[in-house]
């Protein structure tokens, strides 16, 4: 553990928590209740524009993993709903109609995204925006360009409805591990294969929502992908603002976003070292096989090759890149590759960059 040590000690003056997401002090999400040892749990969640949905469709053909047709927002929103109002949180999630409720988190209320996506697949039509490209404001009704998936919804929903009508209602954890049990039944294959994971979640910037998991289920991992600023800035201002020249103003903003969630996902890493993951995005595209080698170890299963092309639902996908990509990109990794000259990156960012470099292969 002298690696960890070391880490700790570049970072003793950094590390803190700066995530606002945090779960209400209420029994409800603090009871002994919530506490699971038995649950296995997978989660994907990185910044914005640092490779989440990458590493999601690196791991979607892979055999001996579940598989989520998306990135689903119930863990993320269940929590932003609570920390807005409470009372209306439990009111709805606790009442006759919750299982309706709980289909909306995925996208913080806006719409039902996989009766959505099962819709869509019937008929032939693929919305125009994504994540990552012409989406505002709102979660995307897809999460790849051009690519909608067919879901068993039907199976998803009869396993939320049967499940609500047996839970105790006493803590979120039943919530979350009856939502995470219908999620996978969207591909209900995978779902039964023996030894299959029990919940697989999926979804960018989580901090608070995944430092409660941790803490809750001794069995859950977390694997996050973390970008330095020098190539993360340039992708930050070009999705937000396009051809925007590189101004003061905007790599302040790129920084603000940058440094206080890798500082968290830093944070998680010396906290639970033996349970969270962390991958260079940049060993994601230019190291490929050996960053999904390292992904393999740390989850205990064999490497297999399809990790190489990333699919979701076995689609081959083109990313989420903020830029339109045409169908020769299907299947293919890639990035942008202008980056920021070294003189216009803090020196803060250098400096944690070191110390990401020396911890992320513990």
């Amino acid at each position: 553990m002298e690696k960890l040590e070391q880490f700790r000690e570049m970072t003793r003056d950094y590390l803190t928590f700066y995530h606002e997401i945090r779960p209400p002090e209420h029994e409800f999400f603090s009871g002994e209740g919530n506490h699971d040892d038995s649950a296995r749990v997978l989660m994907l969640s990185s910044p914005s524009r640092m490779g989440n949905h990458l590493l999601l469709s690196m791991l979607d053909g892979h055999p001996q993993l579940p598989r989520i047709p998306g990135e689903d927002g119930f863990l993320s929103f269940s929590f932003y709903q609570a920390n807005y109002d409470l009372h209306k949180f439990l009111s709805r999630i606790h009442a006759s109609d919750s299982v309706e409720y709980m289909k909306l988190l995925s996208t913080n209320l806006f719409f039902d995204k996989w009766l959505n996506m099962e819709r869509c697949w019937r008929a032939g039509v693929v919305p125009e925006g994504c994540s990552g490209v012409r989406v505002k404001d709102r979660p995307a009704e897809i999460d790849y360009q051009d690519t909608v998936v067919s879901v068993t919804y039907e199976e998803y929903s009869r396993v939320l409805t049967n499940g609500a009508a047996k839970i105790q209602r006493d803590s979120f954890r039943e919530y979350l591990n009856l939502y995470l049990k219908a999620l996978l039944h969207l591909d209900p294959e995978r779902a039964a294969r023996k030894g299959a994971l029990d919940g697989y979640i999926s979804y960018s910037g989580m901090r608070g929502q995944v430092r409660w998991v941790l803490q809750h289920y001794s069995r859950a991992r977390l694997i996050t992908s973390l970008r330095p600023f020098d190539s993360y800035a340039v992708s930050h201002i070009k999705s937000r603002y396009q051809n925007a020249d590189m101004t003061q103003e905007l790599l302040r903003e790129a920084w603000e976003h940058w440094y206080h969630k890798v500082i968290d996902y830093l944070y998680l890493k010396s906290a639970f070292p033996d349970r969270v993951c962390l991958v260079s995005f940049d060993d994601l595209v230019a190291n490929t096989e050996a960053a999904a080698r390292a992904v393999c170890r740390f989850l205990g299963v064999g490497y297999d090759p399809c990790m190489l092309v990333p699919t979701l639902f076995g689609c081959p996908v083109k990313g989420n890149s903020a830029r339109v990509q045409d169908d020769k990109m299907r299947g293919r990794i890639y990035s942008a590759r202008q980056r920021l000259e070294k003189n216009l990156v803090p020196e803060d960012g250098h400096h944690l960059w070191k110390a990401f470099e020396l911890i992320k292969s513990i």
